[in-house]
C-alpha cells in the first residue's frame, strides 16, 4: 500500500533472461523471500468474485505483515493461488 492506504498493484511475469526489463525500458521488481499463507480459488473465471472473497478471509489472519503482499499467481488457464505475507508470530496467535 501507498502512504494514503491505496493497494499499488503492479502485473509481473519472469525474465526469460537476465537483464530483459531493462532491455525494454520496464521496472523490475522482486518479490521479497518471507512466509505467506495461500489458498487456491480453482477455476477462477466462473468464480471472479471468489478471488476477492479468499483475499479478505486470508487478510483476517492475525499476523500478517502489513508492509508485506498480496499475491496472484495464475499457474494455468484455470486456477490461481492467492498469497499474503506473514509476519512473525507473536504468542497471542498461538491457539
Amino acid at each position: 500500500m501507498d502512504q494514503n492506504g491505496d493497494i499499488i498493484y503492479k502485473a509481473a511475469v519472469n525474465e526469460l533472461e537476465n537483464g530483459e526489463a531493462e532491455k525494454f525500458g520496464w521496472e523490475s521488481f522482486t518479490i521479497r523471500k518471507g512466509t505467506y499463507i495461500s489458498e487456491v480459488v480453482a477455476d477462477f473465471m466462473k468464480n471472479i468474485s471468489g478471488v476477492r472473497e479468499t483475499f479478505m478471509r486470508l487478510l483476517k489472519v492475525p499476523h500478517l505483515d502489513t508492509n508485506g503482499y498480496w499475491v496472484e499467481i495464475y499457474f494455468d488457464q484455470k486456477d490461481v493461488r492467492c498469497m499474503v505475507t506473514l509476519g512473525p508470530l507473536k504468542s497471542k496467535d498461538y491457539y
